[in-house]
């Protein structure tokens, strides 16, 4: 098994058009929402540049120094305006918006190096020595504690510089400072560690019944309250389980206490209705928890509606969404759409397809 080490932050121009790699097709079928910007690149670019950056006969390379800047806006802004006398086209009436920056995007990965199915999980991981410059900071990274299973998702401090660790397909740990970690938690909600791969995306490692963010209370220390978010799994629990005979599962947010290595007094702040529960992995699943200055708790729902976007614009559906409740579980009365039955009268914003990151600035 590759280990993971937790670590700490401790305070001290060439004109162009455009191109395609030959392996852009098998990389399109890894990763579909690609496909359509390749094919642009198939059908308007790829005869000027050769299959890696590296030019044409009639067109120049894109490796190298480029003349008009390798920023993303300075790409962006040649592919739009052009370059006539150069005898580069504009494009800003031929692609949309969206379809320039995915292109000027392609040309910054290739130059990096960097493909769609890029995800150097395999690389060791090396810390850098000394010190790191900063703006606001100079800074050194040291490590914590290693050995740790690598996927973790969530780390939190304790008020006495202890941390609460969650390990997505094992529990949740406590870092003491000196580095060693406790045994699991006893009594959180079940992590499974069933790991699948997809043929298409080997990177990935998929599953269900995860856990998510863990998040103290904001008066923690006067009330102790630990909040925990986690894939709930079940079997034979809905229609869908029981015509596939496949588990099931959906975003799940409880708190509760920890009494020594117990977990304890646990109470339900969010769960979404059986219907909406579902065969989608938790890779997708957003997962992510955040308080606000005024008792309210945010947390993040992912595409778990399937078919990648099902459901994220859809009110009466959990999937795509950002929540918003008291720290209680009840619907703050301000929500959009707290006066409405008809949909998750906790939703707060729609339209997401992942958030896996979720921040209140309390300033």
């Amino acid at each position: 098994m590759k280990l993971l080490n937790l670590t700490t932050i401790s305070i001290l121009g060439i004109p162009f058009t455009l191109i395609i790699t030959a392996n852009a097709f098998a990389q399109a079928d890894a990763y579909s929402g690609v496909t359509d910007s390749m094919v642009l690149f198939v059908e308007n670019c790829a005869v000027c540049h050769g299959e890696n950056l590296e030019g044409a006969v009639q067109g120049t390379p894109l490796s190298g120094e480029l003349r008009h800047g390798d920023s993303m806006g300075a790409i962006t802004s040649s592919i739009s305006r052009g370059y006539e006398t150069a005898g580069m086209p504009a494009w800003e009436n031929v692609f949309s918006a969206a379809q320039i920056r995915n292109i000027a995007m392609y040309i910054l990965e290739t130059r990096a190096n960097v493909n769609y199915v890029t995800s150097n999980f395999d690389f060791p991981l090396s810390l850098p020595d000394g010190e790191i410059e900063s703006e606001l900071h100079d800074f050194r990274l040291v490590t914590v504690i290693d050995e740790l299973d690598p996927l973790p998702f969530s780390i939190e401090p304790l008020p006495n510089e202890r941390l609460l660790l969650t390990e997505k397909t094992k529990g949740v740990r406590i870092i003491n400072t000196n580095g060693e970690k406790t045994d699991l938690i006893n009594g959180t909600p079940r992590a499974f560690d069933d790991i699948y791969r997809l043929a298409t995306r080997l990177d990935i490692e998929r599953g269900m019944g995860w856990l998510f963010d863990i998040v103290l209370h904001p008066n923690y220390d006067d009330n102790g309250w630990i909040y925990l978010y986690f894939g709930d799994r079940c079997n034979d629990c809905n229609v869908i389980s029981r015509e596939t005979g496949r588990s099931v599962s959906m975003n799940k947010l409880v708190r509760g206490k920890i009494m020594g290595q117990e977990w304890t007094e646990e109470e339900t702040i969010w769960q979404a209705k059986m219907e909406h529960y579902g065969p989608a992995g938790d890779v997708g699943a957003g997962g992510r928890v955040a308080f606000d200055n005024y008792g309210h708790v945010y947390f993040s729902v992912g595409m778990k509606g399937g078919s990648n976007h099902r459901g994220i614009q859809d009110l009466s559906t959990p999937y795509g969404k950002v929540h918003r409740v008291n720290d209680d579980g009840s619907v703050p009365r301000d929500n959009p759409f707290a006066d409405r039955d008809d949909v998750y009268r906790s939703i707060y914003t729609y339209g997401h397809r992942s958030p896996q990151g979720l921040e209140f600035d309390k300033s």
